[in-house]
């Protein structure tokens, strides 16, 4: 059933929303149906895409929230905990990592149950993520139906209506790109077809059947990536004949063709990958140019080149201070840079509250509105690396090496260019985006695809340290929890409230995780 009008469409779209095992509609409908409801011209779609579709970056106290992956980049090999006590004064007041600590356990440790603190004294919402996400695709969907019914006739009209479409199709694909990967296996080309990841909304109204527990079917992977495909060549499209927005804050062509070269490299479709990488590095695509000293510089800038798209918040703004009870940056990445290696100096620092590393000034310090998100940001420095690990894949080593080399000359003092082949390309090329890409949402992504590699597999444990502590900041004991090759855990489970709604809807084989070994440590 359709509904004519665009109040009716909010309805439903409040439906929807319940419907997918989610919460506060009240709240939902009466901060979004006045726009919806009124809108009349290009013009006013558009600011509902900025409004309900977009992201918007905060000001973030903690990360103790589960709206948007908040935990993605605490789950890879780049992070570990701090073990014992300070040697000098903390800078993080011991309740406040306390409250990080116990939401950021179940995440951390892989645990099957995300939402129990350590001790299972507290519980935290785990369908942040889900919720969120699925609440903008449907804006989409509904900005999507709804501009081909309004009429444009001038130029910068129909040019408007170019941009807002492309912009609807390029988050739509985001958003489904982000859910896929986190509730849905590993895309491998093998078993695609037949292997569950999330399900697929695309209509502006809601599809329900009172007589069905299961609402929302779980599309299999290769439907969902060939509509985020699909989503991303529309958008490029549309991008090509639509009004420019002079701001990294809203999407472009550029930033869609990114995105679509990522997406080929997780399906194996390398000329894909090769060709949109291309046309972004050809496209006068910069890289940011790094100091040679360790002088206090910022990466991500308004002034960075690099940069193509940013949306949401950064969630570094109070983690990864490297002093005990906090997130350090992994002794096992650190070592991975060249000790002449620019990066060293803006990405990491040592600090005086343990023998750990914390990170720099990859992204600005402090509590403040960032403008650059550490999980939804797209820039032409992962252009280089997609085009020279497509152009790997498809045996024409001699691309692959020219854009390997030519970013890594741009990062290393007196880089002397190399000539790889086969396998050690591939696993440089690897080593290589591990490095570059820290700490941007990537890297958990990166290591599941890489384990159903079909040329390249690649997949190893990985081993967590967990520092346990009393509320008043006393070091207690280390524990040790190893995500085991191929894990299930590499998989979140549907949020609980959603397996509750929909009782129908099959769940991932996430398994019980206690610690592999428990150390007792005395300072």
């Amino acid at each position: 059933m359709k509904y004519p009008n665009m109040k009716k469409y909010i309805i439903t779209w409040i439906s929807m929303v319940c419907i997918l095992g989610l919460s506060s509609c009240e709240k939902y409908l009466e901060a979004y149906s006045p726009n919806l409801v009124t809108v009349k011209s290009i013009s006013d779609l558009d600011e509902v895409l900025i409004g309900s579709v977009y992201i918007p970056s905060r000001t973030l106290t903690s990360t103790t929230s589960n709206q948007l992956a908040t935990w993605l980049n605490f789950v890879d090999d780049d992070v570990n905990t701090v073990m014992g006590a300070s040697t000098a004064t903390s800078p993080i007041d011991p309740r406040a990592s306390s409250a990080q600590m116990n939401f950021m356990y179940g995440y951390t440790t892989w645990q099957y149950d995300v939402s129990q603190s350590y001790d299972k004294t507290s519980s935290f919402a785990e369908s942040g993520t889900w919720k969120d996400l699925y609440a903008r695709i449907n804006i989409c969907n509904i900005i999507l139906n709804e501009i081909e019914k309004i009429d444009v006739k001038k130029d910068h009209e129909i040019a408007d209506y170019h941009r807002v479409k492309a912009e609807a199709l390029f988050l739509r694909a985001q958003f489904y790109f982000m859910l896929v990967n986190i509730y849905g296996q590993p895309y491998d080309v093998a078993t695609a077809s037949q292997t569950l990841g999330v399900p697929l909304k695309l209509t502006h109204y809601v599809e329900h059947e009172n007589k069905k527990d299961q609402q929302f079917e779980r599309a299999p992977l290769d439907k969902i990536y060939t509509q985020i495909k699909e989503d991303l060549l529309a958008s490029i499209e549309n991008f090509a004949k639509g009004s420019i927005r002079e701001t990294h804050l809203r999407a472009t062509g550029n930033a869609a063709k990114v995105l679509l070269s990522r997406v080929g490299l997780f399906t194996e479709q390398y000329d894909m990958a090769k060709k949109y990488a291309e046309e972004v590095v050809k496209d006068n695509a910069l890289l940011q140019q790094l100091p040679e000293a360790s002088a206090e510089f910022t990466f991500f800038t308004m002034e960075n080149p690099e940069v193509l798209f940013s949306q949401g918040s950064l969630n570094f703004q109070t983690s990864f201070s490297a002093a005990p009870r906090d997130f350090c940056v992994s002794a096992d990445l650190v070592t991975t840079f060249d000790a002449k290696d620019k990066r060293k100096n803006v990405f990491f620092k040592t600090t005086r509250y343990s023998d750990s590393t914390a990170l720099n000034l990859k992204y600005k310090n402090g509590i403040h509105q960032s403008y650059f998100s550490d999980q939804f940001l797209i820039r032409s420095g992962e252009a280089f690396l997609n085009l020279a690990e497509a152009s790997a894949f498809l045996g024409d080593e001699s691309t692959a090496n020219t854009y390997l080399n030519r970013l890594k000359g741009n990062r290393i003092i007196d880089y002397k260019e190399e000539t790889l082949a086969g396998k050690e390309l591939v696993d440089e090329i690897r080593a290589e985006r591990r490095r570059e890409l820290c700490f941007e949402g990537h890297r958990w992504f990166d290591i599941r695809r890489y384990s159903v590699n079909s040329k390249y597999p690649f997949s190893r444990p990985i081993v967590r340290a967990f520092g346990v502590f009393t509320d008043n900041g006393t070091f207690i004991q280390k524990e040790e929890y190893i995500l085991k090759e191929k894990d299930p855990a590499y998989t979140l489970q549907i949020p609980a409230d959603v397996r509750e709604f929909q009782p129908g809807m099959p769940v991932n084989a996430r398994e019980v995780r206690e610690p592999s070994k428990v150390i007792n440590i005395k300072f």
